[in-house]
């Protein structure tokens, strides 16, 4: 059972409810929300451990970050893989004691899979967004039909424009309010 049943079970318990929340549409939803809120927070205290851990001289200044975690609004309602990954970014910039405010990969991602249910994208995002994919997923794999989408000559035939691309994505998804205090 993963966490986010086992606090949905819970909450549940709490309500004198059963399971089967979907019947209550707006307390189904409330839940979800709070629960997802608990899940959200839940990944941050891990990754900002972690981070701890990797840069001890810098985990005053880590452990500051929490409140700088929350989801951005392209975040919201995406899986908890990618808010780790933000996280994740976010804590190893910290660590790195780089500026947490331009956009994280999983926000770039976030935000062009939107774009792409809107508009067709183009073969240059789309080879952004696996470049990203790998480097938020390494362990995944696409399989064998993933070098006949995205050849592996085109990341370096056309690496200064995805460069280019993702910078300007970062800079465009920046947080200015996204600081450590």
């Amino acid at each position: 059972m993963s966490t986010k049943e086992m606090m949905l079970e819970k909450m549940c318990e709490a309500l004198g409810r059963d399971n089967n929340l979907l019947l209550d549409e707006d307390l189904g939803n409330f839940v979800n929300v709070v629960v997802n809120i608990f899940c959200y927070m839940d990944v941050a205290e891990e990754e900002i451990a972690r981070a701890m851990s990797k840069y001890p001289d810098r985990a005053e200044q880590i452990n500051k970050i929490f409140i700088a975690l929350q989801p951005s609004e392209v975040l919201m309602n995406k899986s908890q893989h990618v808010y780790r990954a933000h996280v994740r970014e976010l804590c190893e910039r910290a660590g790195q004691g780089k500026s947490l405010s331009p956009g994280t990969d999983a926000e770039i991602i976030s935000a062009l899979a939107e774009i792409g249910l809107l508009a067709p994208l183009n073969r240059s995002t789309v080879g952004m967004i696996f470049r990203l994919f790998r480097r938020l997923f390494p362990d995944y794999s696409f399989g064998d039909d993933f070098e006949t989408i995205v050849p592996p000559s085109y990341f370096e035939e056309y690496a200064g424009q995805l460069d280019e691309m993702e910078a300007d994505a970062r800079a465009r998804l920046t947080n200015e309010l996204r600081v450590v205090f």
